[in-house]
């Protein structure tokens, strides 16, 4: 259920922090980085199933896993109550508003012909 919730709250910040015209390129890059650890740990598993058995595998990672939340829990994160509401301003793609795109390169843009 954590899972389900975290992956709900990150994909609305996503939505809501990134640009538009962005938005697939981060998303795309996320989905990369995230699936792209499964085949690595299945081959870790694989060999030190193989190194120590199944049985004691399944104990060894349950314990790697388990104390992970220690890692937000000791960090100045665990402080932070709301996400971000607003872009920074030195971002050069910041818009002001939802309406407004990234500026047009060529084309037909606002005034043009």
């Amino acid at each position: 259920m954590g899972v389900s919730v975290a992956n709900i709250v990150v994909g609305s910040f996503r939505q809501t922090y990134c640009p538009p015209h962005i938005l697939g390129r981060v998303v795309a890059t996320a989905m990369m980085i995230n699936h792209s650890t499964i085949p690595l740990g299945s081959l870790l598993g694989g060999v030190l199933g193989d190194a120590v058995g199944y049985r004691p595998t399944m104990w060894i990672m349950a314990g790697v896993v388990a104390p992970c939340w220690l890692i937000l829990a000791t960090s100045p994160m665990r402080r932070e109550r709301d996400l971000p509401q607003t872009l920074p301003r030195d971002v050069p793609w910041a818009v002001t508003s939802p309406r407004e795109g990234p500026p047009r390169k060529g084309g037909r843009g606002k005034g043009g012909a």
